[in-house]
């Protein structure tokens, strides 16, 4: 196990913590959803927000990273057009959504280490491509392939879709 993923593991043992309190069903349920936001977000963000392990394509172009496959110069000049109007940014997305990942970690039984490790990860993208993966339908990796958007493992090297 990498260094970096042993720091994950340490943080996700925290949110595991906090959905023991949660879960126990001893807060009022405003309290509870919003704790169950806070710590989804916390579990997803790591190391930093804007900052994940997952980064689109669209994202390393707006890096100024540029070995990317000829395929993809046609949705950088998209992206380059929509940047020269001000309508990029960088966005935060739940690769699997929050409601999937508080259903699934409510069932009886979940392993809620195993889940989060497994579920709980946040992908770096330009506002543009956030738009395109909302408007699947779909969770996890699915949703980009469906949204037509690569996603770069960083801690790999490797493409993830």
């Amino acid at each position: 196990m990498t260094v970096w993923m042993r720091r994950r593991d340490e943080h996700l043992v925290e949110d595991v913590r906090a959905i023991q309190v949660i879960l126990a069903g001893n807060l009022n349920p405003q309290i509870a959803d919003l704790f169950w936001k806070a710590v989804l977000f916390h579990a997803t963000e790591f190391p930093e927000k804007y900052f994940t392990r997952y980064f689109s394509e669209g994202r390393l172009r707006l890096m100024g990273i540029s070995n990317l496959p000829p395929e993809a110069q046609l949705l950088w000049l998209n992206e380059t057009q929509a940047n020269e109007t001000g309508a990029i940014d960088v966005e935060h997305d739940h690769v699997w959504s929050r409601s999937w990942l508080q259903q699934t970690l409510s069932t009886d039984n979940a392993d809620l280490l195993a889940v989060l490790r497994e579920y709980a990860w946040g992908c770096t993208l330009t506002k543009g491509e956030h738009g395109r993966v909302g408007r699947t339908n779909l969770e996890g990796w699915n949703k980009y392939r469906e949204a037509g958007i690569r996603v770069f493992d960083l801690l790999i090297g490797e493409w993830k879709t």
